[in-house]
């Protein structure tokens, strides 16, 4: 199976030989083959996607739609602020919201827009103003009737109404303001990556937190956009220099969310809760740019295996963009699914599903990460031996398999093992890594809030 960075290798050079043909990708000064670089590594799983999908299917997506649409658009306000800050995931939200209450401190206004409109209603009282943009399907009837050009070609026609919709909405909002800083959760989605081009050529700083795990396994964090981007520690600084982003746009800052974290945990392990125990904990990222929708149910195959030969209790916390559907090989009366939704109907929490089980199982979610600081330990999974450079496994964190037989080991020997004596052989590696990968020597919130402040003295 081809790696991540070979399937950005091979997607540079598709786009690369139609330029050559004659094919233009600029629209409104702006490379759409940069712009939704995401989006073209992902084609050909949306493409399966698509072509599965039932006329129902796509018109209860589209009702779905158009009720939150009325909904939260009654909750936008007039723009006024000082900063902007755009966000489409509620992770997104939690890794700035800290540096956001700083600022509001300062007497600093701060306007909210996002094309999530459920967002909207986790917003701090204090904040200025919000608005909701529409977000845009996938034109599902016209994807289908052009699947005669080519898949990348036919991709990027077919958001063309989605950027230029964006577009207008964006410029709209920065020509009608006085911004001094936009601050985009993402910028390495399409959407993200327009806002911070977009920025720059109204001469506005923008910058952004890191977003999940950074390393040279996802070359796409090389394209990032922004003028400042505040990561976590010097491992991640040195791998989007690596990648290409200039040193001078890298800022170490520490994780804002990282004494949140650590009170959250606190709480999670005192909670009374209706969460119920269980012995594997699965976290995946579901299928993406990352792993393909094949290689996604294989892992899925091999831990309902795993289930039933050691007639396990599993439970699963579902990504955002992976569906229950795909689980339907574990044992129904052995497994419990949660999302978000339903974590938050319970006044639950990722952290506390960490504190009931034995160990996590993952490809390279960030999610190792947080269950490693909630001491459970972690068994990772890559078939295709393509994250072989994510940091945390190189460092020998986690309980690595390739295959099923590795699987199995590592999860008994955790079972096996004491929690407590498996944790002190780990501990010295894992303390060393993060001070490598979240310095505690900073105030996170604090720096990256007097950074954004000095642009705004200026």
């Amino acid at each position: 199976m081809k790696t991540l960075a070979n399937v950005f290798e091979y997607i540079i050079e598709e786009v690369n030989d139609l330029k050559k043909n004659g094919v233009s990708f600029v629209w409104q000064n702006i490379d759409l083959s940069e712009l939704l670089i995401s989006d073209l590594i992902s084609a050909e799983r949306s493409m399966q996607q698509i072509n599965r999908l039932k006329l129902s299917t796509v018109l209860k997506m589209k009702l779905s739609t158009v009720k939150k649409r009325f909904s939260y658009n009654s909750k936008s306000t007039p723009l006024n602020g000082t900063i902007l800050v755009f966000v489409n995931e509620l992770n997104q939200w939690e890794n700035i919201e800290p540096v956001v209450n700083i600022l509001i401190t300062k007497g600093i206004k701060i306007d909210v827009i996002s094309t999530k409109g459920n967002i909207l209603n986790t917003l701090n009282t204090d904040i200025s103003s919000v608005k909701y943009i529409k977000g845009y399907h996938f034109p599902v009837g016209q994807l289908l009737r052009n699947t005669r050009n080519h898949k990348m070609v036919t991709l990027i026609n077919n958001n063309i109404p989605k950027i230029s919709y964006l577009f207008s909405e964006f410029n709209k909002i920065l020509s009608n303001s006085n911004y001094k800083y936009v601050m985009i959760g993402n910028d390495i989605t399409s959407d993200g990556k327009l806002l911070s081009i977009l920025s720059n050529r109204k001469n506005i700083r923008s910058g952004s937190i890191q977003h999940g795990s950074m390393n040279r396994v996802n070359p796409i964090n090389g394209y990032s956009r922004v003028n400042d981007f505040f990561v976590f520690g010097k491992t991640s600084a040195r791998e989007l220099v690596y990648l290409g982003i200039s040193k001078d746009n890298v800022a170490v800052s520490g994780w804002p969310m990282q004494q949140q974290f650590k009170n959250n945990l606190t709480k999670a392990k005192s909670a009374k809760s209706v969460v119920r125990g269980a012995d594997i904990l699965v976290c995946l990222s579901g299928p993406g740019h990352s792993v393909s929708e094949t290689l996604h149910n294989t892992i899925i195959e091999l831990i309902a295996r795993l289930q039933r030969e050691l007639d396990l209790d599993v439970i699963v916390k579902l990504h955002p963009k992976d569906k229950k559907e795909y689980y339907s090989t574990l044992l129904e009366n052995k497994t419990t699914i949660y999302d978000n939704t339903s974590l938050l109907e319970m006044s639950s929490s990722l952290l506390e599903l960490f504190t009931k089980v034995n160990c996590t199982i993952t490809v390279a979610s960030t999610a190792a990460l947080e269950s490693l600081l909630a001491e459970t330990p972690v068994v990772t999974i890559d078939i295709d031996k393509s994250f072989n450079d994510v940091d945390y496994i190189q460092d020998g964190l986690t309980f690595h398999s390739t295959n099923y037989t590795e699987l199995k080991q590592q999860f008994e020997k955790i079972s096996n093992g004491n929690k407590s004596d498996l944790w002190y052989e780990m501990k010295n590696k894992i303390e060393d890594y993060y001070h490598k990968y979240f310095d505690e020597n900073y105030n996170p919130s604090g720096y990256i809030a007097n950074k954004i402040l000095e642009v705004c003295a200026e």
